[in-house]
């Protein structure tokens, strides 16, 4: 597991990662694709239903 990983699965490290407002994620680069590519289908999918342009 790489230190990164070892790191945000320490309890002690999670709870200042939440303290100052952020989410402990230890996906590894993979998961962590996967779940991103995901993201952008869903939100995606959201923008054009709603037809929303940029400015």
């Amino acid at each position: 597991m790489p230190d990164v990983q070892k790191l945000l699965r320490d309890p002690e490290f999670q709870e200042k990662i939440i303290a100052r407002g952020a989410i402990p994620d230890p996906r590894g680069a993979k998961d962590w694709s996967a779940f991103v590519d995901a993201e952008v289908v869903k939100w995606g999918d959201v923008i054009k239903k709603a037809n929303l342009k940029a400015d």
